[in-house]
């Protein structure tokens, strides 16, 4: 059942323009809606922060995940107290449909990104759970099996998105089984 309501999903996203089928991820030009989508994901942050966090979702669903990484960090700029930033930053070093693991790199600034977040007042549960279902990943070193940081975060991701049934967000982050 969970199966079908992901592909259900995913065609819906793909329908509305949120991903290409043709396999073509390269954006140039001005951001926008129109090339990016519209993603409407509420966090605990300022509303300029809340503005450019949703950009940086909408430019994680179009794989574009080195400016995603760098609009997250603009993020943490603009309100140091959002959270959900770091969070974002932890997820745009996670390419859940590319088969090849991290890199040491990618891994060590995603366990910063988080240290950070830990730093911070986390204001809601859901944005306690979006943290630490992101923070599965990053868990051990780097010899760390990775298959099994993944299942973990699969499997932590499928709660927020049990505790949080309306939330859109969880279920797009939510990995298939």
């Amino acid at each position: 059942m969970k199966t079908a309501v992901s592909i259900i999903f995913i065609l819906a996203l793909m329908f509305a323009g949120l991903l290409r089928a043709d396999g073509d991820h390269r954006h140039s030009g001005a951001l926008n809606e129109e090339k990016l989508g519209k993603v409407i994901f509420p966090v605990s942050c300022s509303p300029v922060a809340q503005e450019q966090f949703n950009q940086a979702v909408a430019m994680l669903h179009s794989f574009w995940y080195d400016e995603a990484g760098k609009m997250f960090r603009q993020v943490t700029v603009t309100d140091p107290a959002c959270v959900m930033g770091y969070w974002g930053i932890a997820m745009s070093l996670y390419h859940q449909l590319w088969a090849t693991p991290p890199a040491a790199a990618e891994l060590q600034k995603g366990r910063e990104a988080l240290q950070q977040a830990e730093k911070r007042v986390i204001r809601t549960d859901r944005e306690k759970a979006y943290l630490a279902a992101v923070a599965s990943l990053y868990q051990g070193d780097e010899k760390a099996d990775y298959g099994a940081r993944k299942i973990a975060y699969q499997n932590a991701m499928e709660q927020v998105w049990m505790q949080n049934p309306d939330d859109r967000e969880a279920a797009v982050f939510t990995p298939w089984r």
